[in-house]
């Protein structure tokens, strides 16, 4: 897939919940209580070799760590 594509370049890559899981991005918003929210997969930004503001991790619903 095209983002499969981009899992090693240091782009910013941004889902919504309705991507299968494997098609996942960096931040994935989703819907929960009539709000949006988002999780953050550090690891994935790690492995672009981008680097997420711990105030952005802060915000974030959930955040899969780097390894």
């Amino acid at each position: 897939s095209e983002l499969e594509a981009l899992r090693k370049a240091p782009v910013l890559t941004i889902t919504d919940a309705d991507q299968a899981p494997d098609a996942a991005g960096i931040i994935g918003f989703t819907v929960r209580d009539n709000h949006v929210r988002f999780n953050i997969d550090d690891a994935l930004a790690s492995a672009g070799g981008l680097v997420i503001s711990s105030k952005l991790l802060s915000l974030a619903n959930s955040v899969k760590p780097r390894h």
